[in-house]
């Protein structure tokens, strides 16, 4: 880490360096090669914004802060603060982790103690929010059928091409390609048949072109990924009382005393591409979709 330019040219140079777009994440893993890469530009863009913003913080209480080393110091004190004012948990992790993929360490090595995240800290499509305001789902109405059919994230959205359309025995799927963190992934298309129909004659009209290109930004489309979720796990779920317990997954913490059907679960997190068949995780479906 160089003595030239901002802390925040010092920020955006760590992690430009570790910028691996277009890389397969899983590959990596099988590797043992992804702790010092980022495969996707959302993810890089946060871990900037919160680095920076960190920085921004520790030069204001040590103006003689002038490189990233000069500033490690001060990242245990800085988090301690986060937490004694009574930050939420899951954003102090974020400013935690993005430190930590700055300096290439985990977030413990800063010597902090980082406050456990639970369910309750995060708030993403819970009510109604003021951005609804500008988004009516009843003009939009084949835009949020076709999102709760699919469960694509918004840049998989903007992104898609009609001929990512696939159809198997009858069945519509989505080749969804180079999506988070590099992966491909191949998801159900659900809903009524009517539904169905209506995204794949979407499709097939784009062609070789997009299906929707820009998405509104007030459109909840985390709130619509979940309903696909919900319902893709539904359409899957065994009867939890007649299941074995290897094949149930039972909740700890603050959902203690749920239970789920383990394969439905993971048929739910490879769609959404949370996971291959051999790293389910059940955990991340759970706290992050049904609500």
């Amino acid at each position: 880490m160089g003595r030239n330019g901002s802390l925040a040219y010092q920020v955006n140079q760590s992690i430009r360096g570790q910028i691996a777009y277009g890389h397969s994440k899983y590959q990596d893993k099988m590797n043992g090669t992804t702790g010092d890469k980022i495969y996707s530009f959302s993810t890089a863009k946060n871990y900037t914004k919160n680095a920076c913003r960190a920085m921004n913080e520790i030069k204001a209480a040590h103006p003689d802060v002038r490189t990233l080393e000069d500033a490690r110091a001060h990242v245990g004190e800085y988090l301690q603060g986060k937490i004694d004012a009574g930050l939420a948990a899951s954003s102090i992790h974020s400013y935690a982790h993005a430190l930590g993929k700055v300096y290439g360490c985990s977030a413990k090595a800063f010597g902090v103690d980082l406050p456990q995240r639970n369910r309750s800290d995060f708030q993403r499509s819970r009510g109604d929010k003021v951005r609804d305001a500008h988004f009516s789902a009843t003009k939009n109405a084949e835009l949020v059928d076709f999102c709760r059919a699919t469960g694509l994230r918004r840049e998989d959205l903007e992104t898609l091409k009609g001929d990512a359309l696939l159809e198997k025995d009858g069945k519509y799927f989505l080749d969804v390609q180079n999506s988070k963190g590099g992966r491909d992934r191949i998801s159900p298309i659900i809903g009524t048949d009517e539904q169905i129909k209506a995204v794949a004659d979407r499709c097939k009209a784009a062609g070789d072109g997009l299906v929707w290109g820009k998405v509104h930004n007030a459109a909840d489309i985390h709130g619509y990924r979940s309903d696909y979720a919900r319902d893709l796990y539904a359409q899957n779920e065994r009867d939890i009382g007649s299941l074995p317990r290897s094949e149930r997954y039972d909740c700890r913490n603050d959902r203690a005393g749920e239970h789920y059907d383990k394969k439905a679960l993971q048929i739910v997190s490879e769609a959404l591409g949370h996971g291959k068949s051999d790293k389910p995780r059940y955990d991340v479906v759970i706290s992050n979709y049904f609500r």
